[in-house]
């Protein structure tokens, strides 16, 4: 047809399904009367998802509205060519593409319709860096964040399949919150913070699973080493944990 159009989008949009209905709204396309219309693009994607029989976002489904309109009194093909080919018309098209995608667009983003997988894929990382600069600069959680310097996602979905007995365990593990003297102490269950096995240091889960004498032969057995540094205690898989808490026998509950 001779036109050439350089829309830039911004950074948030599926710029081949937005060709699609670019395409689909041109004036020049809808003034015609019993043509046979051919649209084509390199994005077998694009082509699948406007076929689809469901549209999956809203540019998608008007862009299902545009070529339906575009149809009615028309006969409209969607044609899919390989890109980086030598095809005259789309190696014209990548360039025009490069020319839009080096443009500044000007307004707030993002200029069409996104679709959820985009959104998704925006807010996780975002909401991992917040929840990780926040716990980072928690004043609290003392206990916590010798176990916990970062979100891990892995342990996390091994925590919900535990038994209910050990899940508590292992969040008192983790927390600090849990039936040993030093907790017991400040909740003024007990007098005496001190560890019973060396009574050498006050009775908390750093102690009892990083430091204390009197459990060197098991920590040797489950973590392989006498006496843990502080900084490694993250790196303990939550089973190992759980494994050197039953073994110490120091939370089994009448």
């Amino acid at each position: 047809m001779g036109e050439e159009l350089v829309l830039p989008l911004g950074s948030h949009t599926s710029g081949r399904i937005c060709a699609l209905l670019t395409c689909s709204e041109l004036e020049s396309l809808l003034l015609k009367n019993n043509c046979s219309i051919a649209i084509c693009s390199d994005s077998l994607t694009a082509i699948k998802a406007v076929l689809a029989h469901k549209p999956t976002t809203g540019l998608v489904a008007d862009t299902v509205t545009a070529l339906k309109t575009l149809a009615t009194l028309n006969s409209v093909r969607l044609i899919w060519v390989p890109g980086h080919c030598g095809i005259a018309g789309n190696e014209k098209l990548n360039t025009l593409a490069k020319q839009a995608s080096t443009s500044c667009f000007i307004g707030p983003e993002p200029s069409i319709g996104i679709s959820v997988f985009t959104i998704r894929s925006s807010i996780s990382p975002w909401a991992f860096r917040e929840q990780n600069r926040l716990w980072h600069e928690s004043s609290g959680c003392r206990q916590a964040e010798y176990s916990l310097h970062r979100p891990d996602y892995s342990q996390a979905r091994f925590a919900p399949n535990l038994a209910r007995k050990d899940l508590r365990i292992l969040v008192g593990l983790l927390t600090g919150h849990v039936d040993l003297n030093r907790h017991l102490c400040i909740m003024g269950i007990r007098q005496d913070a001190g560890c019973p096995l060396c009574q050498e240091e006050d009775d908390t889960t750093v102690h009892l699973i990083a430091q204390c004498s009197a459990s060197m032969l098991l920590r040797k057995d489950n973590h392989e080493g006498f006496t843990l540094s502080l900084d490694t205690l993250s790196d303990i898989h939550w089973l190992l944990l759980l494994r050197f808490a039953n073994v110490s026998k120091r939370f089994h509950r009448p």
